[in-house]
């Protein structure tokens, strides 16, 4: 399942282009708007007590999440590490969280990570392209990222059963579907929420009761 140098390319092209457009702000990383950015920031947070924790950010963009968290009261987060496969944009991220770790490369770079070495794993806004092998790479990544958390992940997703227009090349996930998945080969406990946005869905998926308190 690590043969996905054609995805990555299609990805990797998509985040430069918007570069290319916008050069900075939530629409350069392919977000609507800063609104729906900060409200899909907002449930990540809610999987947990994140303070003091460990927390990787995959898919980190500019940083915008580590800042959303020590805008909102959670500046004893313990460490933060965000990857991002686009190398501009990880420059931007140093630029603006000088001293905060930020790491350049896609899902094969967590395996430089041991199991379980973060509290909590979130991802915000990374398998919304379509590309060729979207399952399988997404569901490569999923377990990655499950793997190298202590407590939970937290992932969102554009939802496929969404009553709204869609956009062309965007990726449309069956929240029916990921559950399924993620019932069949990471759970201890998964979280569906669909409470907060439209066309969006959150899931949790939880390694720890201690830490859903």
């Amino acid at each position: 399942m690590d043969n996905f140098s054609e995805d990555s390319i299609i990805l990797n092209s998509f985040f430069v282009r918007a570069l290319q457009d916008h050069e900075s702000g939530p629409k350069a990383l392919g977000w609507g708007s800063e609104t729906s950015q900060k409200i899909r920031f907002r449930i990540l947070c809610e999987i947990g007590n994140l303070n003091g924790k460990n927390i990787l950010d995959f898919g980190c963009g500019f940083g915008d999440l580590y800042g959303f968290f020590t805008e909102n009261g959670k500046k004893n987060l313990g460490r933060y590490v965000g990857v991002d496969m686009n190398p501009f944009a990880i420059e931007k991220a140093r630029q603006k969280y000088q001293g905060v770790e930020f790491r350049v490369g896609d899902y094969l770079a967590l395996k430089e990570f041991p199991e379980g070495s973060f509290d909590y794993v979130v991802a915000s806004g990374v398998f919304n392209i379509e590309i060729p092998h979207w399952q399988q790479y997404t569901y490569a990544s999923l377990l990655e990222m499950y793997r190298v958390c202590k407590n939970a992940v937290g992932i969102n997703f554009l939802n496929a059963q969404t009553i709204l227009p869609k956009s062309e090349g965007s990726h449309y996930t069956d929240p029916c579907e990921l559950l399924k998945f993620a019932n069949s080969n990471l759970n201890f406990r998964s979280v569906l929420r669909q409470d907060y946005w439209p066309n969006d869905f959150t899931m949790y998926i939880y390694k720890c009761l201690a830490e859903q308190q």
